[in-house]
């Protein structure tokens, strides 16, 4: 139940700040409650490890590694200790004019949610890596309003949709193995570091693969490296021939499957990357 009596917090009151934010890591145990509040300014929080229980006075959610929670001025919650479980959060408390300004510029309002409760969003591994990294800048680096708007920038771009994996429906096992897969050196190894890497039978992961994504284990990691391929040429210098070894494919079928997707070859593809922007 929540106390009679709410907080308020004023961004005023915070203290340290660092790049005109605050930033707390916290600790939750069983038992451990933030209490109801509501504060004048903006915040986001993550999950880094365990879990927390958000109530936000109209639902209650369970939160872990991953959930991140976008809070607007006037928002109500509490976060509680989850049941056998310590969670760790991480808190960057910003004035909502920071927050405010960005939205105009960018007309991006949506992206951090407008309704009567914080709107709760789920993060890749790889951004809750770059958030924990631009932490670690907030606190140490230069102390000004540019690192804050640079950190809240990278954010809402991160809150963007994205082109969907083609493993999103793939069960966790299996998506944590084709995330290290995407890129070289495992990449060129294809279905055999999948194997390594789940323990699991080539048999297993092929019919996974075809449950999950439709399509076959040799189609899915052949448009992976396709995809990869496409970005080195298009934004590198690597020569064809080591884009190829990159990628695990033959420099010869690296061709045919470019003139197959492209009409054109990978050297003359690079070339209307290039031409495009002049």
């Amino acid at each position: 139940m929540y106390p009679a009596v709410m907080r308020s917090l004023r961004f005023a009151e915070l203290s340290p700040l660092s790049a005109g934010c605050h930033v707390a890591r916290s600790f939750y145990h069983p038992g451990h409650s933030s209490g109801r509040h509501d504060h004048d300014f903006a915040e986001a929080m993550w999950v880094e490890m365990g879990a927390v229980a958000h109530d936000s006075g109209r639902s209650v959610r369970l939160l872990t590694p991953g959930d991140i929670v976008l809070v607007r001025p006037r928002h109500q919650h509490d976060i509680r200790g989850a049941e056998g479980s310590i969670g760790v959060i991480v808190n960057v408390a910003f004035p909502a004019t920071a927050l405010a300004a960005l939205e105009r510029r960018y007309a991006c309002r949506a992206l951090w949610g407008d309704g009567p409760e914080p709107q709760v969003r789920r993060l890749d591994p790889e951004d809750l890596a770059s958030l924990g990294r631009w932490i670690e800048r907030l606190r140490s680096g230069p102390d000004d309003a540019l690192a804050r708007d640079a950190f809240l920038a990278t954010l809402i771009d991160r809150l963007r949709p994205r082109q969907p994996e083609l493993w999103r429906n793939a069960p966790a096992w299996l998506a944590a193995a084709m995330s290290r897969c995407s890129e070289p050196p495992l990449m060129a190894e294809g279905l055999s570091a999948l194997v390594r890497l789940t323990r699991k039978s080539r048999e297993h992961i092929s019919r996974t693969i075809r449950a999950s994504t439709g399509l076959s284990a040799v189609e899915l990691l052949t448009e992976l490296r396709l995809r990869w391929a496409e970005r080195q040429l298009a934004l590198t210098d690597l020569p064809v021939a080591e884009v190829a070894l990159g990628c695990g494919i033959g420099r010869a079928r690296l061709h045919r499957l470019f003139v197959a997707r492209h009409g054109r070859g990978p050297r003359d593809y690079r070339i209307s990357c290039r031409g495009a922007v002049g």
